[in-house]
């Protein structure tokens, strides 16, 4: 846990020595969820510099050796879902975070290979999965407290079938779920405007002036008006999302203002719900805040 004014850490929890692949924060009701290589989940309280713990969710007892966490995303004020290295779902009634409840546990059958990303909608209605066989799939009428054995209706977008690595390692939605942004390996960018004709709107961001390596961080500001994309190839770019919507992929790339190569590889990219300007990036081993 740092302090964004001056960088101070003041929080250190240690994996209990199993490595975390996944964290999440409910930021309105102040609560962390993270989880690691054996499928645990803990839960905790973000308090103003401190992290109380509020839960341990164990794995399910006939678990395979390749149950670990991939990612996680809080649903609404009640849910939290996570993805397995095996292509699970599974969903959590966390109303009360002191004592979560697992609700269902759902194929990720749409993939062909691991489910390595997951965003919600603020309202929790839709959920996206983002894979390394290179597709992203859209999941609605999803498990809830009330209606738990409900069955999802999912729609699969395929980001590029002839590549030979097409593998998705974030996505994200825009704060009013208009846009869904992932990033990919090679250096791609996909963004998609929501509703009817939504494959057809998708627009495949490479090129003179975007990423050369692997998109690891994808993120919209509060106002919509930008997109923030974090790679391995130590650079954040900026894209102007009005500029998408007409763009031509014969065109120069609709670039935002150009921002400076950081000393390491970025692994994550968050914008701050609060200030649409502040923008964090996860490297190697730092931690980086720009405004």
């Amino acid at each position: 846990l740092w302090r964004v004014a001056d960088g101070r850490t003041l929080a250190f929890v240690p994996g209990e020595g199993r490595p975390l692949f996944a964290a999440a924060l409910d930021a309105g009701r102040g609560i962390v969820a993270d989880g690691d290589g054996a499928e645990r989940i803990r839960l905790w309280r973000l308090g103003a510099d401190r992290l109380d713990p509020l839960a341990v969710i164990e794995p399910e007892p006939r678990r395979t050796p390749l149950a670990r966490i991939t990612a996680l995303a809080f649903l609404g004020d009640s849910m939290l879902v996570a993805s397995t290295w095996d292509r699970r779902l599974l969903f959590f009634d966390v109303s009360q975070p002191e004592a979560p409840k697992r609700l269902a546990t759902l194929p990720a059958r749409v993939h062909q290979s691991v489910v390595y990303a997951l965003a919600a909608t603020d309202d929790g209605r839709v959920l996206a999965t983002g894979s390394w066989d290179g597709s992203v799939a859209l999941w609605r009428n999803l498990p809830t407290p009330a209606q738990p054995d409900v069955r999802p209706q999912v729609e699969r977008f395929d980001t590029d079938p002839d590549a030979d690595r097409a593998a998705i390692n974030a996505v994200a939605f825009s704060p009013s779920g208009k846009w869904l942004a992932a990033g990919g390996h090679e250096g791609s960018v996909f963004l998609w405007q929501s509703g009817p004709g939504m494959a057809r709107s998708m627009r495949r961001l490479k090129g003179d002036g975007g990423h050369e390596g692997t998109v690891f961080g994808v993120a919209f500001d509060a106002a919509e008006t930008m997109l923030a994309t974090a790679a391995i190839d130590r650079r954040v770019v900026l894209w102007r999302l009005a500029e998408v919507q007409a763009w031509d992929p014969r065109d120069p790339l609709p670039l935002g203002e150009p921002f400076p190569t950081l000393p390491e590889r970025l692994y994550g990219a968050a914008f701050d719900p609060r200030r649409g300007q502040t923008l964090a990036l996860a490297g190697g081993p730092s931690v980086f805040v720009v405004d």
